[in-house]
């Protein structure tokens, strides 16, 4: 069962993900699909706005790993190593994490 909390991020979360035309994805069984390598994702590099708003993501991510959600800390982590310059497809992958929490939470 979702707290109060959790519900409130993910709705704020759809919030700011239609804005963008955007929308969490569905039917998700994984935090990362096994054939995605972040190291090899050449998408074009994020702007200003969404760098900081990738950084708040993946800070919201660790505290939930804090929070005892070891399922997702490699996700976390691999995500991690590109908060200086993160690309279009991690942000989208970023996205999938979310969907995967919501889905099992």
């Amino acid at each position: 069962m979702q707290t109060n909390m959790s519900k409130k991020l993910f709705r704020t979360l759809e919030i700011d993900l239609l804005s963008q035309d955007f929308k969490l994805p569905s039917n998700i069984h994984t935090p990362l699909a096994t054939s995605y390598r972040p190291e090899f994702d050449f998408s074009p590099l994020l702007d200003d706005d969404h760098i900081n708003w990738y950084q708040q993501l993946i800070g919201i991510l660790r505290w939930t790993v804090e929070l005892g959600r070891i399922d997702i800390h490699l996700s976390v982590a691999l995500f991690a190593q590109y908060l200086a310059q993160p690309r279009v497809g991690h942000l989208h992958r970023a996205f999938r994490v979310f969907a995967y929490l919501k889905t099992h939470p």
